[in-house]
């Protein structure tokens, strides 16, 4: 399950590989370089992991609300894990 994702995330970090993870799991969020929040196609947020969390926590509740409101859509979180800079 979620640990043996974890531990094939690290071998692949370890690695140099670049990775995207589409999740709906915010636990899976400690293995990623950088982020991108997205709902309903549009990309609310992209960049760096920690920065990206830190600007989004006042917008949760709005996001929550705009799906809500919506219902069809869906929003989910890409996670990509990038490869040493070249």
């Amino acid at each position: 399950g979620e640990r043996a994702l974890a531990h094939a995330l690290g071998i692949m970090k370890a690695a140099g590989r670049s990775v995207v993870i589409v999740s709906h799991r915010p636990s899976i969020l400690n293995h990623v370089d950088k982020l991108m929040v997205m709902s309903f196609g549009l990309t609310l947020a992209f960049g760096p992991r920690d920065t990206v969390l830190a600007n989004m926590r006042g917008q949760r509740v709005a996001v929550a609300a705009s799906n809500t409101n919506v219902g069809t859509g869906s929003s989910s979180v890409t996670a990509l894990r990038s490869g040493p800079a070249a």
